[in-house]
């Protein structure tokens, strides 16, 4: 499997937004009260991807033989919003990659703060091994729960 890392750009929003919309409906949103889980798909959706492309986010996608396999989302402040991988690419190295390549990315340009992220249950694991420690306790919010960390630089 040859694995291509690069920057999205606003052409990517479409691919971007169908490989996180069927992840988030089955994975996310059932624990979602019905008000918060409109919101937040139409956060997802082809146009809330381009608002964010066009607006202080970075998008860095994985491309496995010109196949979208993963993505990750984050902010100005260096918070990352969406960081997902189609199921038949889990296990792979691609989360990891994607994160190293968004750290180097952000260095190479001069910034070099730690990353946060509001993290899932099930991602907090992987989080830990990627060198970020949690900053509270698991906190339930719009019956989301997550626990904010931080990356170790």
């Amino acid at each position: 499997m040859s694995l291509e890392i690069r920057r999205a750009d606003i052409s990517d929003a479409k691919a971007i937004s169908f490989l996180i919309m069927p992840l988030v409906e089955k994975y996310v949103t059932h624990e979602l009260s019905e008000k918060a889980a409109t919101a937040f798909l139409a956060s997802i959706s082809v146009d809330g991807i381009k608002q964010k492309l066009a607006h202080d986010f970075s998008y860095f996608i994985a491309l496995s033989d010109n196949e979208l396999t993963g993505t990750l989302g984050i902010n100005k402040d260096m918070h990352i919003y969406h960081l997902f991988v189609s199921e038949k690419h889990h296990n792979k190295g691609i989360a990891r990659r994607l994160l190293i390549t968004a750290r180097e990315a952000f260095s190479t340009s001069g910034i070099r703060q730690p990353f946060t992220v509001n993290s899932s249950m099930f991602a907090r694991v992987f989080y830990e091994k990627m060198g970020f420690s949690a900053q509270s306790a698991p906190q339930t919010r719009n019956g989301i729960t997550t626990i904010s960390m931080k990356s170790h630089l």
